[in-house]
């Protein structure tokens, strides 16, 4: 968010959590990881909105997992 000088959560809209979301497919090919980078993040956004720091959580649409998961 600091390239896009948003230095508080209060700032950050819905439009910088989807750009900033649009790049993942690269940066994290697994849609396994990028599920749960976003898992954090809601985490973080929670934390935000608890904390009084933002008054709306944003919403973010999921992320589909298509890898199959591993046979233990």
């Amino acid at each position: 968010m600091t390239k896009r000088s948003k230095f508080f959560p209060h700032e950050i809209a819905q439009g910088d959590l989807t750009e900033f979301r649009a790049g993942w497919n690269h940066v994290y090919p697994s849609s396994t990881t990028r599920s749960k980078v976003q898992e954090r993040l809601r985490g973080f956004l929670r934390y935000c909105s608890a904390a009084n720091l933002i008054t709306k959580l944003p919403t973010l649409s999921p992320i589909k997992v298509n890898e199959p998961l591993p046979c233990l």
